[in-house]
């Protein structure tokens, strides 16, 4: 990424390099001065999209409600902008997030070695959820914010789940939520429907994910066998070269297969691990060879979908300079969601409980996976 500064890139190449790094002084000045100069035009739309991820990642959202609008004005008929807009607006009605103790935090899991649940407090009251760095905004259950005296916003939000299916929501506000001795106030959450999934399984107090806003103003985090921890103490376990970007509202990691990049979101809040359709069909000899048809049935907000797919084994991948085999990992022949079009594949679950060590510094932009 590097050359394209160097290389004299044009300013929202540079800028949407910067927005990408979380580089978010530089990619705010470069993203308005792109908008100032490209009045109308496509240029200016992706800048307006840019800036909306990096408010919502940031739990900014009447700023991120207002670039969402400025796409709209751009492109009135946009799908992606319309499908974000009623989320915006009911978010936007409560303050912005904010950090008010960033000290580290070690929590134990709650079921060691069978999933990535840690307990934390939401208005002083204790649950027990999940660590999902696939979900753009944290998640509950009705049931939970009705447990935990949150204050919930009517306004229906529709989001297209993993496996394809559409669900509905509504918003809610959290005053104060703590992991440890880290405390972050008016904390937004998605209400989602307690009898359908992926709550339905759940108990009481389990039923809700701890999303990226939350995860990224913990700057750095890390996981292995004994616990979750958000690190402050400048510890770094990689080579410190970036290799995440963010991308919307999704963290992607850049890993290599046969020395050809591939692109992977980084989702611990799915089951699996496993390739969507570009890489089945960018590499179908080595699927055919190396691969077995089956099926895979997938779970998302909303619902299962059984998906075609092709069976590896074993599959190399690098990540930042390791290589990790990926066992037994369907490669999908169907497109199910947005994210299934965008990238090579999906880190999940079951790659990040199966390592020794799991280090994302938001601050460097850099995952290491030992």
């Amino acid at each position: 990424m590097a050359t394209v500064h160097e290389g004299g890139a044009p300013l929202f190449f540079r800028g949407a390099v910067d927005c990408a790094l979380a580089k978010t002084e530089l990619c705010i000045q470069e993203m308005s001065e792109v908008i100032k100069a490209e009045k109308g035009g496509d240029d200016e739309y992706e800048a307006h999209s840019i800036l909306a991820g990096l408010y919502l990642r940031s739990g900014e959202y009447a700023r991120s409600l207002a670039e969402t609008q400025l796409m709209l004005k751009i492109r009135p008929n946009d799908s992606d902008a319309q499908s974000s807009i009623a989320f915006m607006k009911a978010a936007s009605m409560f303050p912005d997030q904010k950090v008010i103790s960033g000290a580290a935090a070690h929590v134990p899991w709650v079921y060691p070695g069978k999933s990535l649940i840690i307990p934390l407090k939401i208005n002083g009251k204790r649950a027990s959820y999940l660590i999902d760095t696939g979900a753009n905004v944290s998640t509950l259950s009705d049931a939970d914010a009705q447990r935990l005296g949150l204050q919930v916003q009517q306004a229906t939000v529709r989001v297209n789940g993993s496996s394809g299916a559409v669900a509905s929501f509504k918003v809610a506000y959290a005053k104060q939520v703590s992991i440890g001795n880290f405390e972050v106030e008016n904390v937004i959450f998605l209400v989602f429907p307690a009898n359908q999934p992926p709550f339905d399984d759940k108990a009481p107090f389990e039923q809700g994910i701890v999303g990226l806003p939350l995860l990224i103003a913990a700057k750095h985090v890390r996981w292995n066998k004994n616990g979750f921890d958000i690190v402050t103490d400048g510890t770094e376990k990689g080579s410190g070269t970036p290799n995440l970007a963010m991308d919307e509202g999704f963290t992607i990691a850049n890993a290599t297969f046969q020395s050809h990049s591939l692109s992977f979101l980084i989702d611990s809040g799915s089951i699996w691990s496993y390739m969507y359709p570009r890489f089945a069909h960018d590499y179908m000899s080595y699927v055919k060879a190396h691969g077995t048809r089956t099926s895979k049935m997938l779970q998302g907000f909303g619902g299962r979908a059984n998906v075609a797919a092709w069976r590896l084994a074993k599959l190399p991948v690098e990540i930042d300079g390791t290589t990790d085999n990926l066992h037994q990992i369907a490669a999908l022949l169907a497109y199910t969601d947005q994210n299934s079009h965008n990238y090579d594949g999906c880190l999940g679950l079951d790659t990040m409980l199966n390592r020794d060590m799991v280090d994302l510094n938001f601050e460097r932009m850099q995952i290491v996976i030992r």
